[in-house]
């Protein structure tokens, strides 16, 4: 890109020998001061910072320059001739982008073009924003920083826990299996319709109380999943779904008549025998 900075002529550089460096740097300051604003500093088309860059055609007297301690002044751009660099670079300067957004964290392989372009424009309207309050960063500074943090992030491991929680509810067909089985033994007979559903309604309530709550915890270093735990605690087994169906049977005014007529019954007859 051509430099668009104006180069100091003679009527910049100090035209008394005695001046104090305070001086020459504040007229040195009033010229690249114009200098920016002449290359669109303004808040539509602010500036952006593109690196140092040696002053050419320097004159014989060189005192001013040494007062500012270097030969260097900011090359800078506006935001927008920035932005259209991309349009303009060598495969080698696309390659070389394309690679340091990839070490970045991009993906890149199904970007096109003009998505492309839109990474190197969203970059250099940071540049412009850093800039504006008096940080020097190029587009490139920020993208090394991007690709600094992302190769940390690779190296770094980390933890990563997560919970899920199901309620496993029986369905009208396992209720009636338990109910049925609980029923004939207790009870002598089969349940009604009326009492399977208001033991299924009962199990379900007690299922959605008590969910399944698994813990899985896996450890990364950057991405790469290196190992996983799972920690499964609560629920209802089946075992309890059938002791809820005995004790609601047990409830039922059924219950001790059948229990006096069949097994208190059989064990007084056993007795007698004996």
């Amino acid at each position: 890109m051509a430099d668009k900075t104006p180069t100091p002529s003679a009527n910049v550089a100090p035209k008394d020998p005695a001046m104090t460096k305070e001086q020459i740097a504040k007229e040195l300051g009033s010229f690249y001061g114009s200098a920016s604003s002449a290359s669109g500093g303004g808040v539509k088309d602010p500036t952006v910072y593109l690196g140092m860059k040696p002053h050419e055609n320097m004159p014989g007297n060189t005192s001013y320059y040494q007062a500012l301690g270097s030969g260097y002044y900011d090359e800078t751009a506006k935001l927008s001739d920035v932005k259209a660099q991309y349009f303009n670079w060598d495969p080698a300067t696309r390659n070389k982008f394309l690679t340091q957004l990839n070490l970045a964290g991009y993906d890149t392989t199904q970007l096109r073009d003009d998505q492309v372009a839109q990474l190197w424009a969203g970059y250099a309207e940071q540049a412009a924003a850093y800039y504006s309050a008096h940080n020097k960063l190029t587009p490139w500074d920020i993208l090394a920083k991007d690709r600094a943090a992302r190769e940390s992030y690779m190296k770094t491991p980390r933890s990563v826990t997560q919970t899920s929680t199901n309620q496993n509810l029986s369905s009208r067909e396992d209720a009636h299996a338990l109910f049925l089985q609980a029923a004939q033994s207790l009870l002598g007979r089969d349940p009604t319709q009326a009492e399977i559903s208001s033991f299924q309604k009962s199990v379900n309530a007690y299922e959605k109380a008590h969910p399944t709550v698994t813990t899985t915890t896996s450890n990364y270093i950057g991405d790469q999943l290196k190992s996983q735990s799972s920690n499964t605690t609560g629920g209802v087994t089946d075992a309890a779904r059938g002791l809820m169906a005995t004790e609601d049977i047990k409830r039922d005014p059924e219950f001790g008549a059948y229990q006096a007529a069949t097994t208190y019954f059989d064990a007084m007859m056993a007795e007698i025998g004996g």
